[in-house]
């Protein structure tokens, strides 16, 4: 300080006082340092105390010193996970206890519910000009550790997926937490009834959610689906989701998923009954039917299962066999026309039953089994006993009726060897024979069903009257079965129903005469039809007889004694028969025989006039007799009063058979008739039959007028 008392002197304002300052000597110091250069502290802590000590000191401490402190940020970051601290002064007081003396400083530790790795921020200590920083102690980081974590889970706890799928997506869901670092799970999956290599590729993968991705937030994975042509059930396998990562925890109820694949529809095994009908008798005991694999498209690699059921027909469970419901099982490995039995037994009575059927069928509920339509349902027949039937037959082996009406034919039951438990048929049906049918009766064609309280069955059969002249009409009435519950005795199997006749044809002579010539050779007579109702439709007999009259059987004909069928197949041309006619050198006039028409035939009647011919047979113009007068002059006188001229036969050819005669007629020369003589005109010469021929003569008396 400055003062003077002199009065002639001032102190200058500001020059009164002054400081004297000593710089510390450089190498008289302390050294300080952080005493823990790591400091691990939970985030629900509160605070971490970060403190400084003096490590060293080249003498007394006789000032106070300080430092000071201060925070960075690593990955912690002031405001969100500590409080910021900037140069904080830490001191250290003079006097104090030198070596080992502390100060700290509290930073605040923010805790929230983000879910961080471990955070990390440092503190760095800077030093005054009296003190120095220990080498390695001018930092210290703090760790906080993190008391959040994230929840994280598998999407689902099931997958479904198919064999031809290629791929199934299965992912791990951040279901809660803020992430402010990354954190990893690892997904992997594990064998079911799906094995790795065969079904599926394994898989083994660390999924990672990236700090900062939402909740929500997926990680996915692509599992491979193997697909093959095996047949198989729809096979599962495990997904596994796990962790090491301390900031993680794995959901509950979320760490593992079942993958299904459901099998590929077009890998099958075809599975029916190996046969459409199953026969059996009612004998038998049982019958064998049988499932049988038809196709697959791979291997069979697990038991499949069909059901086999029995269901009533016209066979009854309890009577006629034994209901039956029946697993089938196909084991794995089984190979194409593998079969699998099942017995069924079949009851056998004496009853007489029809043929008894049930329905046998396979059903099964697995989708890797396929049942063809066509070999799902199969029929058992089970044939009757032969020994046990009805008898049925006609109750007659013949019928007559006639045109107009109906005829009624029964069918009796005549015994069974048992009772009648079901119903039994017999077919009756017509067939022609002589009678046609729609012509003469009505066709019939039935089935006729018994049943046990029917003891006859009668069916009408028309009969049609018409205007046909028919012969005897016969048809037949016959009974057949294929029913093996029936037996139709052998005489009672057909019968013939006769049709009485109710029309008749009119035949007769188709001339009253017939003419011919000795040197015709042949005569044809003909019988014709003169009337009829309707058509003929069948063939007539009739008989044709000859008799002499002038002319002789063997001399001028040859006799007939003839039955004759004609008219047939609706013909209606005459029948007609040719008689040999003798050709002589005799001198015959017109010659005659008689031909004769009777007929037996029931359905022929001869025409009135129609039952006799005459037939004349003309004499041949080359025998003839030849006659002459026997004088070619007469020589008379006037007064003689007549004069005789005869003729005679001068030759022949033959026997004089019959009558011949000649005429004479007078002609005027110089005489005159009536004057000279009395006029002759056609006066007739005969000569009988019989007559000895040659020489033989006849004579006319001719008038002479005497004047």
């Amino acid at each position: 300080s400055l003062t003077s008392s002199d009065p002639v002197v001032t102190i200058a304002s500001g020059g009164t006082q002054s400081t004297v300052t000593i710089a510390m000597d450089a190498a008289d110091v302390i050294e300080i340092g952080m005493n823990h250069t790591n400091y691990d502290i939970s985030e629900s802590a509160g605070s971490v105390m970060i403190c400084t000590e003096i490590l060293s000191t080249t003498g007394n401490l006789e000032c106070d010193v300080d430092a000071s402190v201060s925070t960075l940020n690593g990955s912690a970051t002031a405001g969100s996970d500590y409080t910021a601290v900037s140069s904080h002064i830490l001191s250290f007081s003079r006097g104090s206890e030198i070596l080992g003396d502390v100060d700290c400083v509290s930073i605040v530790i923010l805790n929230d519910t983000n879910v961080e790795c471990e955070d990390v921020f440092s503190v760095s200590l800077t030093g005054s000009s009296k003190v120095t920083i220990q080498n390695g102690s001018s930092e210290a980081t703090v760790s906080i550790e993190n008391d959040d974590v994230a929840e994280i889970g598998l999407q689902q706890t099931s997958y479904l997926t198919t064999e031809t799928s290629g791929t199934v997506e299965v992912c791990a869901l951040l279901k809660n937490g803020s992430l402010e670092c990354n954190v990893t799970v690892l997904l992997s999956t594990s064998n079911g009834t799906a094995t790795a290599g065969s079904d599926l590729v394994m898989v083994s993968k660390e999924l990672t959610f990236s700090s900062g991705a939402p909740i929500g937030d997926l990680q996915c994975v692509d599992i491979t689906i193997l697909n093959d042509t095996d047949v198989e059930c729809d096979d599962v396998f495990n997904v596994t989701l796990t962790t090491t990562d301390s900031n993680v925890d794995i959901v509950e109820g979320y760490g593992v998923a079942t993958v299904t694949i459901e099998r590929d529809t077009a890998d099958v095994i075809t599975i029916g009954l190996n046969q459409s009908n199953y026969h059996t008798s009612e004998t038998a005991g049982s019958v064998m039917v049988c499932a049988e694999i038809i196709a697959m498209t791979g291997t069979l690699e697990s038991d499949v299962e069909v059901t086999l059921t029995t269901s009533d027909g016209t066979a009854t469970d309890g009577s006629d066999y034994n209901n039956l419901s029946e697993v089938i099982t196909f084991t794995s490995r089984s190979l194409i026309g593998g079969t699998f039995c099942v017995s069924i037994s079949i009851i056998n009575d004496t009853d007489v039953e029809c043929t008894d059927v049930f329905s046998v069928s396979l059903t099964t509920n697995l989708s890797k089994v396929l049942i063809p339509s066509d070999a799902q349902t199969a029929s058992v027949t089970i044939e009757t006993d032969q020994d046990d039937v009805v008898r049925i037959g006609l109750n007659t082996n013949s019928y007559n009726t006639s045109e107009g009406g109906v005829l009624s034919v029964c069918v009796d039951k005549i015994s069974a060897t048992g009772t009648l438990e079901c119903n039994v048929s017999v077919a009756l049906s017509t067939s022609d024979g002589s009678a046609a049918s729609g012509q003469d009766y009505g066709m019939l064609s039935t089935e006729l069903i018994f049943t046990a309280s029917v003891m006859q069955l009668c069916e009408a059969i028309t009969i049609i009257d018409d205007d046909d002249v028919e012969c005897d009409d016969v048809f037949t009435v016959k009974l057949n079965t294929t029913d093996s519950n029936v037996d139709i005795p052998s005489d009672r199997e057909t019968s013939n129903v006769s049709i009485a006749l109710d029309d008749t044809v009119e035949i007769g002579l188709s001339s009253a005469n017939y003419n011919t010539t000795e040197t015709s050779g042949t005569v044809q007579v003909c019988v014709e039809i003169t009337s009829m109702p309707g058509e003929l439709e069948c063939a007539v007999s009739m008989s044709l007889n000859t008799s002499d009259g002038s002319a002789k059987d063997g001399d001028d004909y040859d006799s007939v004694n003839q039955v004759l069928t004609g008219f047939t197949n609706f013909s209606f041309q005459p029948v007609c028969v040719d008689i040999n006619i003798t050709n002589d050198m005799d001198i015959e006039c017109e010659d005659i025989f008689n031909v004769s028409l009777t007929s037996s035939d029931p359905v022929v009647t001869i025409a009135s006039g129609g039952t006799q011919s005459t037939v004349t047979i003309a004499m041949d113009a080359a025998d003839v007799i030849e006659i002459g007068m026997n004088h070619t002059n007469y020589d008379i006188s006037e007064s003689a009063g007549s004069v005789m001229v005869c003729a005679e036969i001068l030759s022949t050819t033959g026997n004089l058979e019959c009558d011949v005669d000649a005429s004479v007629s007078t002609l005027n020369g110089s005489a005159m008739a009536g004057s000279d003589y009395t006029a002759v005109s056609s006066h007739i010469l005969s000569f009988s039959s019989g007559s000895e021929i040659l020489g033989d003569g006849d004579c006319v008396s001719i008038v002479i007028l005497n004047d």
